[in-house]
């Protein structure tokens, strides 16, 4: 008994009220002052976001810039000094050769927005102040546009004019680079401030036709293409044709499959990878893109069938065939996908694969006409039976 006692004595622990509960009331006070009435660094509109790391852990490089830093969460790296010497470059060569803007005008209207522009990022931008936010935003903003700007008017022209003097096309290599940064979801701008930038530093010219900021940049992003073509062998299965859509559009009718196009090529990767982690951050938006990445994943099981869709001319795929059939498998690693855009699509396919008589005929192709010999020697075959049936009747015949 008297064990029990002391072993009691020994599990409870007492804790002493320090004055009469003052240091209670005074961690409560501390607590208290430290609680946020809403969301400390989330705004409602804010829809640039750190990668979260349970995606960048896969492939880290996809999500981090290697050349040039846009915004904030990069700023200041020293492995973009250089880059940053360029853009001041960029800048001087703009105002030199626009008459109509000023260094001043362009400073006035960032500053107007740099109190939208925080709100538009995910993190508190803290660690600038305001002339550093509008510094940043004007230099990066300016480089951006006449980066596009310069490489557009060298594709349209009649004369590749190479500036000898230009940091960025005197190397074949580099636009391609930057444009691999430029995709990356950390690595961004709003869209109103570049807008403002570009309307501010268009061509006082009134006969030059200046596209859209939108037109601009889509010319320069889809000019990239990629560096060598692998596709070699074909293989149909579950007798499903496949045909090429438009973008956006997957459709099944009478065993027909549409699929949009879409090109693997070595900006597709961060690109894909970037929209993703977007859908899986912004919660306005829908999963379409996540939805098409677990599509095409189910349908790309192997090699074979990634050959499959490059022989019907839906996937252009410019990395090996094992590869690309991995490629998709690996961009829903740890994607939560809230909503499947295609369960309707892949009802039918299944529906279709249920019905035996589809099974057996692709076997019968597959077997006996997956080429033009094995396709005579099934005929020939054929031809011999029934010869010999209609030898074997006319004998008992007679």
């Amino acid at each position: 008994m008297e064990n029990d006692t002391q072993s009691n004595t020994r599990d409870h622990i007492s804790v002493p009220i320090v004055d009469g509960g003052i240091g209670l009331e005074a961690l409560e006070n501390t607590m208290r002052a430290k609680l946020c009435p809403g969301s400390p660094s989330w705004d409602a509109k804010c829809c640039i976001f750190r990668v979260p790391q349970v995606l960048k852990r896969h492939k880290r490089e996809a999500y981090e810039p290697d050349f040039v830093s846009i915004g904030p969460f990069h700023h200041g790296g020293t492995q973009f000094q250089h880059m940053e010497n360029v853009k001041q470059w960029y800048l001087n060569n703009l105002l030199s050769c626009r008459t109509n803007v000023s260094l001043k005008d362009l400073i006035d209207c960032v500053f107007q927005l740099e109190k939208s522009t925080r709100g538009f990022y995910a993190e508190p931008l803290d660690h600038l102040s305001q002339n550093d936010l509008v510094e940043m935003m004007i230099l990066d903003g300016c480089f951006v546009i006449e980066l596009f700007r310069k490489f557009v008017v060298r594709q349209t022209s009649d004369e590749k004019h190479v500036d000898g003097n230009d940091p960025i096309f005197r190397m074949d290599c580099m636009f391609q680079y930057l444009c691999h940064d430029l995709l990356l979801l950390e690595n961004q701008l709003p869209w109103f401030v570049l807008q403002h930038l570009y309307n501010l530093t268009l061509d006082p010219e009134p006969d030059k036709y200046s596209p859209s900021l939108t037109i601009l940049m889509l010319t320069a992003f889809t000019s990239q293409k990629p560096l060598n073509h692998n596709c070699d062998s074909y293989l149909g299965i579950m007798n499903i044709e496949f045909e090429k859509g438009v973008f956006r559009y997957f459709g099944y009718k009478r065993g027909t499959f549409k699929i949009p196009h879409l090109s693997i090529g070595e900006l597709t990767d961060p690109l894909f990878r970037n929209l993703i982690a977007f859908e899986q951050c912004y919660h306005h938006h829908s999963h379409e893109i996540t939805s098409y990445a677990f599509l095409v994943n189910k349908l790309v099981a192997s090699s074979k069938d990634m050959e499959i869709l490059c022989e019907k001319r839906i996937i252009d795929n410019w990395l090996s065939a094992e590869d690309g059939a991995n490629y998709f498998s690996k961009l829903c690693n740890d994607t939560v996908l809230k909503k499947f855009y295609y369960d309707e699509l892949c009802a039918q396919v299944k529906m279709h694969y249920q019905i035996k008589w589809y099974r057996w005929l692709e076997k019968l192709n597959r077997d006996y006409f997956a080429n033009p010999w094995s396709a005579i020697s099934l005929i020939a075959a054929a031809i011999l039976l029934a010869l010999t049936v209609v030898q074997t009747v006319y004998t008992i015949h007679n």
